[in-house]
């Protein structure tokens, strides 16, 4: 569904900077990517998905983000994050 609206998934690791804070997004459940991600220090924000629960919160200087399942879970959620204040919404698709 995602990709007929124009949004392409993230194939392996995107890595981008927006705002003067760097970002790694990666799909998958690839453990060792993701602690050496975390392990690095080099990003402020990890994006990631897979689980289809939402997550929010910092570890080692570095907030993480899994914004949930967009549909076929219990809950479909996304987020909207605010980097200047460091902020992330929650929005619950359910009630909309």
């Amino acid at each position: 569904k995602a990709s007929a609206l124009g949004f392409n998934p993230v194939d392996v690791m995107l890595e981008f900077s927006l705002g003067g804070k760097n970002f790694v997004i990666f799909h998958g459940n690839d453990v060792p990517m993701y602690r050496s991600a975390l392990a690095s220090g080099k990003y402020d924000y990890i994006i990631k998905g897979h689980t289809h629960y939402f997550e929010n919160y910092v570890s080692n200087g570095c907030r993480i983000i899994n914004p949930g399942a967009v549909y076929g879970h219990d809950e479909s959620s996304v987020v909207i994050l605010d980097i200047e204040a460091d902020r992330v919404e929650k929005i619950s698709l359910d009630e909309i």
